[in-house]
């Protein structure tokens, strides 16, 4: 799948711009016990303080607690109940995809344009292209990607909800791949509910927050590859 012209581009443009400002929106909707909850469960409590070692915690933290609701009602769901946006709008849109995004863990096939990448989304069996400049202009084919995915309103492209993290280490590698294992069954099934998916958000975010951004001693490409073994398939 190739875009025909950049429009496509510009509505991602729109839309992330739109994103961002519902994503601080939303953060201040968040209790501040529900916060704490969040960080304990992502090991950067301490003492009743939250620490940020890794620059991608707080993003990670807060995507995570939008996603992870303790209660019935995310706060997606109080926003929305609170607001008059035009059912039409940008921002109901996005509302209505992060209600219906989903986490997962994607390895990258190839990029394109400095924006788009192309890549198999190995939770929910599924080929992807997402538009991202981040992840189009850095990530190499073979790289594994953990966050969260959201349909991009108005295109069959994917985008992400703003925390996806890179697993770069040896642990991280090896805790996808126990994690894989663990959900194997209802990975090839296709039948992975909400709760095992958060489950999976947790363990997963929990260890790529403990990576050293600066550690050299990064994965060779045949340590992604050992991990996803179990998990091929063609679309």
């Amino acid at each position: 799948m190739l875009l025909e012209n950049d429009n496509d581009y510009a509505l991602y443009m729109r839309l992330r711009t739109v994103s961002k400002k519902l994503s601080s929106e939303l953060t201040r909707l968040l209790p501040k016990q529900e916060i704490y909850r969040c960080g304990k469960e992502l090991g950067l409590l301490q003492k009743k303080t939250l620490i940020f070692d890794n620059e991608n915690a707080v993003a990670a933290l807060m995507d995570y607690c939008i996603h992870n609701p303790s209660g019935k009602k995310s706060c997606i769901d109080l926003y929305m109940g609170r607001s008059s946006l035009d059912p039409l709008s940008d921002e109901m849109m996005i509302l209505k995809a992060l209600r219906e995004s989903n986490y997962t863990i994607f390895q990258v096939d190839r990029t394109e344009k400095g924006y788009l990448t192309y890549a198999k989304d190995i939770l929910w069996r599924r080929n992807i292209v997402l538009i991202d400049v981040g992840l189009g202009s850095t990530t190499r084919p073979g790289a594994l990607i953990a966050g969260r995915l959201m349909k991009m309103p108005g295109s069959d492209y994917y985008m992400t909800t703003g925390a996806p993290m890179m697993v770069q280490e040896k642990h991280a590698i090896d805790a996808v791949s126990i994690t894989l294992s663990t959900f194997s069954e209802s990975i090839e099934r296709g039948d992975l509910s909400a709760r095992q998916a958060s489950a999976i958000s947790k363990r997963i975010t929990r260890v790529l927050l403990q990576q050293d951004n600066k550690n050299v001693m990064l994965a060779e490409p045949k340590e992604h590859e050992r991990a996803l073994r179990n998990f091929r398939f063609h679309g």
